[in-house]
């Protein structure tokens, strides 16, 4: 059995995992910032405030990248 204490740093951890700066969700989705925040401001990318500061949801960055359209290449492109 975990004591406190180490349960606490276990949440701290999985919490950390499950949640994305803006500069990393920006990295993750090949974006620059101000993008980001476009993407935000439009309601496509929820986030969520922590201690003053924005965090992305991975569920929701991976939502957001699994409903992206599929590029369609002609025939002579490549």
């Amino acid at each position: 059995m975990m004591s406190d204490e180490r349960m606490e740093a276990h949440n701290e951890r999985e919490m950390s995992e499950q949640l994305l700066s803006i500069d990393e969700a920006r990295r993750a989705l090949g974006v620059g910032l101000t993008k980001l925040n476009g993407l935000v401001r439009e309601g496509h990318i929820p986030v969520v405030w922590i201690g003053g500061r924005r965090r992305i949801r991975r569920t929701d960055l991976n939502d957001y990248i699994n409903n992206l359209p599929m590029a369609r290449l002609n025939a002579g492109q490549r």
